[in-house]
């Protein structure tokens, strides 16, 4: 094998979902650094701020848009790494949640994550040299929460789709793990705090719910996705590691 053929040299390339802001535009811009191409897909305007190769708009809800993504990616030669980030968190109180919102939660955080997620399988499967898909669960699935059963079910459905397809995409040589995040401080976080949906109090410099001193951020969360999509994580599958600085312990 010549140096310009060891895979360390050779480019990856990853889908990040929900990259227009958040822990998806930390991630995606992290991974361009690293030297992936990066595909950064929202179903609103990725900024032009975020140097990565594409800046695409993708639903992850609708199949059709699911397809016509995955289909650019395959005459691009396919893709390595996929992060299922995109997500609603609507927060309702249990007497407040319709059925309209229960859907619609349920259609972009676990159906959406089912579609990406057996697109890549199956796009990684046709080239043949394995990849990694990494899902965004949530410490709501494993704590409970008041006002959310609909997000907190929606990401332990995450959880159950992450092992199935664990076990669905290994033969292939194909990862599939989860990530809990703690509580980040992201815009969209900032911005239920300041409609009253969520208690400011709880986004200051230091999370008293944790073990570690300060706050859980997306460069840290970042930091542990990146890893589970890299070569580091190869014996990693199946699993659930949970980036929250001990706010919980499974």
């Amino acid at each position: 094998m010549s140096s310009s053929d060891s895979p360390a040299l050779i480019q990856r390339r990853a889908v990040v979902t929900g990259a227009a802001q958040g822990l998806g535009f930390t991630l995606a811009q992290l991974l361009a650094e690293q030297g992936w191409e990066v595909w950064a897909a929202d179903v609103r305007p990725v900024p032009d701020s975020l140097q990565v190769a594409r800046r695409v708009v993708l639903d992850v809800a609708s199949e059709e848009s699911v397809d016509a993504l995955f289909a650019e990616v395959e005459q691009a030669g396919g893709l390595d790494g996929l992060v299922n980030n995109a997500a609603v968190f609507p927060l309702s109180p249990w007497d407040e949640l319709d059925p309209q919102t229960w859907r619609r939660t349920i259609d972009v955080n676990l159906t959406g994550s089912f579609l990406c997620a057996r697109a890549a399988g199956e796009s990684m499967r046709r080239h043949g040299r394995g990849g990694s898909i990494v899902n965004l669960t949530s410490l709501t699935f494993f704590k409970g929460i008041a006002s959310g059963a609909d997000y907190a079910a929606s990401k332990g459905g995450v959880v159950g789709l992450t092992r199935s397809f664990a076990k669905a995409f290994g033969p292939f040589g194909v990862r599939v793990n989860a990530v809990g995040p703690g509580l980040m401080a992201t815009e969209g976080v900032r911005e239920q705090a300041r409609l009253g949906q969520f208690p400011s109090d709880r986004l200051g410099e230091t999370d008293e719910d944790r073990c570690l001193p300060g706050r859980t951020s997306t460069e840290g969360v970042a930091s542990t996705i990146a890893f589970l999509l890299g070569d580091q994580a190869r014996e990693i599958t199946g699993q659930v590691l949970v980036a929250d600085g001990g706010t919980i312990f499974i």
